[in-house]
């Protein structure tokens, strides 16, 4: 049986997108397992003393139920430079725990600090972050990302940014590219210009 993971910022005592990690939850567990009774999250949190100082990054493994959480202080690394990797096999619809395939393509990103992953010749996601571009107007995330990460869900629905189709053969229309995910607000999001964006 697969096992999924889902990882929650706590800054402060408070869990951040708590609503939209248990929407993806409850879908992963539906699709997978056919299970429609959501494990919740919410109750889990506060049977917990949650970490009151700082930014902790809380980790919850499920499958059918919830198997083990655990908490891990975070530090955010810095991206500053992103090696192209094409992948059109690769598929990662739900946030599974095993990743060998993403590890793979990490190891191909020769000296840049992390990837930038194509399938069928558009923009995805890079090893753990969705991505946003600026056109000059309007920040434009891949209409088919890899994984729908929950902080590209919220900035969506509050308009923060758009989703459209971004072809490799269209970087030049863009000026630079934000990586942002669960633990990574949009604001503290690194945001690299597309001269260091390698092919």
């Amino acid at each position: 049986m697969c096992q999924l993971i889902e990882t929650i910022r706590i800054e402060n005592g408070v869990p951040s997108l708590l609503n939209f990690h248990q929407e993806r939850m409850d879908r992963a567990r539906k699709e997978l397992f056919g299970i429609d009774k959501p494990c919740k999250l919410f109750n889990h949190l506060s049977a917990l003393s949650l970490p009151q100082v700082g930014i902790w990054k809380f980790r919850v493994t499920y499958g059918v139920r919830i198997e083990k959480t655990e908490f891990e202080s975070y530090q955010k690394k810095t991206i500053q430079s992103l090696q192209v990797v094409e992948a059109n096999d690769l598929s990662y619809d739900h946030k599974f725990l095993q990743r060998d395939d993403i590890n793979k393509l990490f190891n191909k990103r020769n000296q840049s600090d992390d990837i930038l992953i194509i399938k069928n010749k558009m923009l995805t996601d890079t090893s753990y972050c969705n991505i946003a571009l600026w056109d000059g107007k309007n920040w434009i995330t891949p209409l088919h990302p890899l994984l729908k990460g929950v902080r590209r869900a919220s900035l969506i629905r509050s308009g923060k940014i758009q989703t459209g189709d971004i072809f490799l053969n269209d970087l030049h229309y863009y000026q630079s590219v934000k990586l942002f995910n669960a633990m990574i607000s949009f604001e503290e999001a690194d945001e690299i210009q597309m001269s260091s964006v390698l092919i």
